[in-house]
């Protein structure tokens, strides 16, 4: 039976050990940490200053404090990717 190159590179390759998965894990922890900040800023920054805007009624208010509360819960959980990586930021 025959195996493709793929298979024999998948056969070929080492097992990935503990603190090699932990290594990825981090890495991993930090490329979605840093792609999620900048749009999440923006969407706060922006939430903010809607919130500011004069001719909202009561219930568009109440949606915009909303989409900020959630914003920030969000951005927290983020934050908290930091301790997957190693890093504690002051908070």
């Amino acid at each position: 039976m025959e195996r493709s190159a793929s298979t024999e590179r998948a056969i070929e390759r080492p097992r990935v050990d503990q603190e090699d998965g932990l290594a990825v894990l981090q890495q991993n922890a930090a490329r979605i940490q840093h792609a999620m900040n900048n749009p999440l800023a923006a969407l706060l920054a922006e939430e903010q200053l809607l919130s500011m805007e004069a001719t909202l009624n009561v219930d568009q208010r109440e949606s915009v404090d909303r989409m900020i509360e959630l914003t920030r819960r969000v951005i927290m959980l983020v934050r908290e990717l930091d301790e997957l990586r190693g890093a504690h930021p002051p908070r």
